[in-house]
Order: C-alpha cells, then structure tokens, then sequence
C-alpha cells in the first residue's frame, strides 16, 4: 500500500498517532500544523498529495476555511481536487453535513480507529481503492501486564498497531503537555472564558481518547455538550471529575514509565552479568 498523505494536525501527540498508523500502512506522510501551512504546501505543489488528512479545530486556519481556499485554488488552476478526509473529535449532530459543505470528500472521527482509517483513505485514493484489508494485530508483549483505573492500555496501544515504544512516547508526551491542563480549564472556567473551555477541553478529548483513558474522554464529551447548550451553571462538577481523572491518569502514566524502566534496568542487569 503507497501513497502520499497530508497530515494536517496541530497537536503534536495527535501527529505522532496518525502518523506511526500511516507510516506502518505504507504510506508516506507529510505534516503541517495548522490549516495555513496545507494550504502553502498544496498551492505551492511541494508534492503531489494523494489525500489530505484534514484536522477541523486548529490555529490560524481551520479545516473548514482551509479546504474552502484549497477548493477555490483547485478550481482557479483547473487541478483536479484532491480527495480531503475530516479527522475530528466534534460528534456533533450535523458535523459531517459540515464537513462536506465545506468541500471535504469524507469525515472519520477522533480518536483514531486504524481499519476505519485506513479503509477511508483506501476508498477515495484510486490506485487503492478495493485493497483495504484489516491488519492482524501483533502481540503485545511487556505493557499489559498491569491494569490501571480510567487508561485501557490495549486500546491505546491499538491506535498505533500494538508499537509499545511509540505508545510510552505518547504517554510521556501526554504527561509533559497535560498534566496542568484540568487547572487551565477550571481558571478560564471561572473568568466566564467559555470558548477558552471549550477548545481546551476538545483538544483534551481528541487526545485521551488516542491513550485510552476512558474516564476524561467521556467526561470531556459531557463538558462539551453542557458548553454547547449553555448550561454553563452545570459544568462544574463535572469539572471537579475531569480534574480528578486527569489526577489519576497521570499517575497511571507515570507508574508504567516507571515500571518499563525498572524492567530495561533488569533486562541490562541480567545481560551484563557474566
């Protein structure tokens, strides 16, 4: 399976998901940003795309507005759309509506499911098309001898094909970028900044769902729909839970790192034993 794919993501743990799926597929993967940085590369021509992988949320351009400009660029220049593929965390009533409206071919939602993926882009490629076959997972062999409250680890490790080093990159990258991201939430919360809620938390959701922690990802998609009623007067125990359960996962997150090092110590202790 070959191809080129644009990758347009602004989250860095996000990226990296998609990526390692789409490399492990075969796949070349290009990535920008943010909604601009596409749009430079595709008028520009730096490659020849065979599908772009279009985030929705994201700064200085978003997916909508960058597929509406690469949709006008296509028709000015007589080239021939390239297939645009919405990856979003929204669930919303009438966001898939959305997303063709905007000019998109298709739609998947985050966080990543690799055979919906995948077979997406296998049907809106040409050369690909009628090739999707789902990949036999591979056998995990260290990670899931522990389990962890709120982190389904095999789930997260399912989102990028059972590799356990990528996966504990993630993790630790999850730590480094959200461990304060509950109390950023709670501040902009309190200063009555809701829209500053809602792309946190939307963010926040994308991402714990592509680890597997269950219990933020459900009680995210609970913020956002209060967000989106305006039932503000009611986010904020769930806001306490959010916290609590970021809390815990984080925790989680560093027993496994530590656990995984603990057994890299031992693994070279026994091999440099004579």
């Amino acid at each position: 399976m070959t191809g080129k794919i644009l990758l347009v993501e602004d989250n860095k743990i996000n990226q990296e998901v998609a990526q390692e799926l789409l490399q492990l597929s075969g796949f070349q993967v290009y990535i920008a940003g943010n909604g601009k940085q596409a749009l430079d590369l595709y008028v520009n021509q730096t490659e020849k795309y065979d599908a772009i992988l279009m985030d929705i949320q994201m700064p200085v351009l978003d997916g909508y507005a960058a597929t509406k400009r690469i949709r006008h660029h296509e028709s000015e220049q007589s080239r021939l759309p390239v297939p645009i593929i919405a990856m979003t965390a929204h669930a919303m009533t009438g966001e898939k509506a959305r997303c063709l409206s905007a000019g998109m071919n298709d739609y998947t939602t985050k966080p990543i499911d690799p055979d919906i993926l995948i077979q997406t882009l296998c049907r809106w490629i040409p050369h690909l098309k009628n090739s999707f076959v789902p990949k036999t997972q591979s056998a995990v062999q260290t990670l899931l001898t522990t389990t962890y409250p709120g982190l389904n680890i095999a789930n997260g490790l399912a989102r990028v094909s059972n590799q356990e080093d990528t996966y504990l990159s993630i993790l630790k990258s999850f730590v480094h970028d959200f461990s304060d991201c509950a109390t950023q939430i709670i501040q902009e919360y309190e200063n009555q900044f809701y829209d500053q809620v809602k792309r946190l938390v939307h963010t926040l959701k994308g991402v714990s769902g592509n680890i597997g922690a269950g219990y933020i990802l459900n009680t995210c998609c609970d913020i956002e729909i209060l967000l989106k009623n305006q039932e503000y007067h009611s986010v904020e125990k769930h806001l306490q839970s959010l916290e609590m359960n970021l809390t815990d996962t984080i925790n989680a997150i560093q027993s496994i790192v530590q656990s995984e090092k603990e057994k890299k110590f031992l693994n070279l202790t026994q091999l440099t034993i004579p």
